[in-house]
């Protein structure tokens, strides 16, 4: 199995991509290849500086209900081969990432409604599950629209009943093989983001139509960090 020297914890400073517009249209993102003649997407990215903060050593500091995010040590009964295999997934990690969410995060009941595996896409490909690379731009996964149509659209009958009780979109990310070295993931504390911030984003599906939020960079936000 390939590893990783895991260095010291140490903050960075690097570069942050933040929302910037192409051309009139209204933000939107093609999940998938695009109609003959349109773009991907027309959200285009101002790199800005920024201090990315080493959780390591800190990870007890953060809750899911204060911070938005949340470490967990978790070890996979499954072999990282078994992360190439769509259908074991589903059968078997699947059962694994509601386990973590009813311990963690106290849930009562866990849908899992897809996952993706970022992978360094290869040149010129077309966009699509197996060709996934990490999103190199600050962004919030769901609208708040997006994600009360998630409940609509997994569960039509039951719609109205959740929707009046606490329903949440949680990601559960863990890295494969070895320590991410290249293009790791960074969250942010939802505090310090500010909703004037958030630019709502189509996003197109081949057969639906869901949203998600850019991010403009605003040099307030950093200042109380």
């Amino acid at each position: 199995m390939a590893t990783a020297d895991v260095c010291t914890p140490h903050d960075v400073r690097t570069t942050l991509n933040y929302y910037a517009p192409i051309g009139e249209e209204p933000p939107y993102q093609y999940v998938e290849e695009p109609p003959e003649g349109k773009l991907l997407t027309n959200v285009g990215t101002a790199p800005y500086p920024a201090l990315v903060h080493d959780a390591r050593g800190r990870e007890d500091e953060f809750s899911l209900d204060t911070n938005g995010f949340q470490y967990v040590e978790w070890p996979s009964v499954e072999r990282d081969s078994a992360f190439e295999d769509e259908e074991r997934i589903k059968e078997k990690y699947y059962p694994e990432v509601e386990k973590i969410l009813k311990k963690v995060a106290g849930a009562k009941r866990v849908f899992i409604f897809n996952h993706t595996i970022r992978r360094q896409p290869e040149e010129n490909d077309i966009p699509g599950p197996q060709n996934r690379g990490p999103i190199e731009r600050v962004h919030v996964d769901q609208t708040y629209q997006a994600s009360a149509d998630r409940v609509k659209r997994h569960f039509p009958e039951e719609a109205d009943r959740l929707s009046k009780s606490r329903v949440r979109i949680i990601n559960v990310w863990r890295p494969i093989h070895h320590p991410v070295a290249h293009k790791p993931l960074a969250v942010c504390d939802w505090r310090y983001l500010s909703h004037r911030d958030l630019v709502h984003v189509r996003y197109i599906y081949p057969d639906r139509e869901g949203s998600t939020y850019s991010v403009k960079y605003n040099i307030s936000t950093f200042a109380n960090l």
